[in-house]
Order: structure tokens, then sequence, then C-alpha cells
């Protein structure tokens, strides 16, 4: 069975599964001191079964936006959990195969999209309700008019649900890159200032954000 990585991806489950703080995070998957790997290894279903034990809620269905490999998607579905990954890119969209083979993750049932994030949510409002949907370090990536067309989606499937969201950029956290690469935009105080308004704010620092609606 396939590994979660460390970074973005064990940030974002964990925050899903109820933790509160990036440290619950950090002491519950035993980061070393660097920050740069979770020690031991953990393979996905153990990591999930450690998880349950501690969290005080539980995602049901999950849209992870900018799914990338499929890393996150692959372990939620595995476990049962309704998950939509949503990667626009086509080339990174091709190595969720990849991550399949490498994590004997073959017969995992999940469902993909590999379109605009506009696009997609319209395709997704209408299946049922979300609880929760994960922007895994893609925020930053999204232009900032396709934002500001996709997030009142967002809002509506939340509200619906009374939902988490979910922003998570491990580079916030890297001990060693201390300045963003040139093709992440900064996230400002002020949009995350806009999109908190009325919501619970489970944790806020740099580019992670956690509300629940």
């Amino acid at each position: 069975m396939g590994q979660l990585k460390y970074g973005d991806t064990v940030c974002a489950i964990g925050y899903a599964f109820g933790l509160k703080s990036f440290r619950a995070i950090k002491d519950i998957f035993s980061f070393e001191g660097n920050g740069k790997k979770v020690h031991p290894i953990m393979p996905v279903r153990d990591q999930l079964d450690t998880l349950r034990k501690h969290q005080v809620r539980f995602p049901t269905a999950v849209i992870d936006i900018g799914g990338g490999r499929g890393d996150l998607s692959l372990a939620l579905s595995y476990y049962g959990i309704r998950t939509e990954m949503i990667e626009p890119s086509p080339d990174v969209f091709k190595m969720v195969a990849e991550t399949r083979e490498l994590f004997d993750m073959k017969e995992v049932k999940l469902s993909l999209q590999n379109c605009t994030l506009h696009e997609s949510l319209i395709n997704t409002m209408y299946t049922g309700t979300w609880d929760t949907i994960v922007f895994s370090e893609s925020i930053e990536h999204i232009e900032e008019e396709e934002f500001n067309k996709c997030f009142p989606i967002i809002e509506r499937m939340l509200r619906k649900s009374k939902g988490m969201l979910i922003i998570v950029n491990w580079i916030d956290f890297h001990p060693i890159r201390k300045q963003k690469p040139d093709h992440i935009r900064a996230i400002n105080d002020k949009l995350y200032d806009e999109i908190s308004k009325g919501k619970e704010v489970i944790f806020r620092k740099g580019s992670h954000l956690v509300l629940q609606y």
C-alpha cells in the first residue's frame, strides 16, 4: 500500500479530519525537526486510522481542487470517502495513472475531471452534497478572474452542507525555501479577509486557511 507524502497532503487530510492546528498535525504524524519528512512513514490506511482516533469530524464527500498526481484523492477514495479530483493541467493529470500503479491502487474508484475549475464545478455541484473542499497548493495558480467566478459556487456548495474549506500550501512551512517561486502569486490578507467573513476560522497562517461554514 502506498504512502501519503508530507506537506500539503498531510495538512489537508489533517484539517479534513478535524485537527485544529498545524502543531496538532505535526504531533500526530511525528514530523522530523526539519519539517521535511514524516517519521516513521506510514501506509495510507495507517495514516487515516491514526487520524480517526484523533478526529472531531469525518469527511464523507471531498472535492480535491488541483489534485495533482492524485495522492490525496486516491487515499480518501481507498478509505471509502466519496471523492472528486479536479486537475486542470493535462500533463499533471496524466500522472494519476503513475500514482495508481506506484501505490497499487488500480482498483480504487475515483472520479476525475481534467478541465477548467469553472467547468468542473458546474459538472460537480449537482452530483450530491459535498462537505469538504480542498485546495492543495493550487489556489496560487488560479487566475483572479477565474477564482472570482468560481468561489461563489464553492460557497453555495459548502453552505448547503455546513462544510469545510481547506486551503493549504506547504511552502509556508518549508524550512529551506524562504521565498515563494515566481510562478506562485502571493495570497494577501485582503483576499483571505473577504473569504473568511462570516465563517468560523479554524486555522489561518500564510497561505493556509481553514474555514467551517
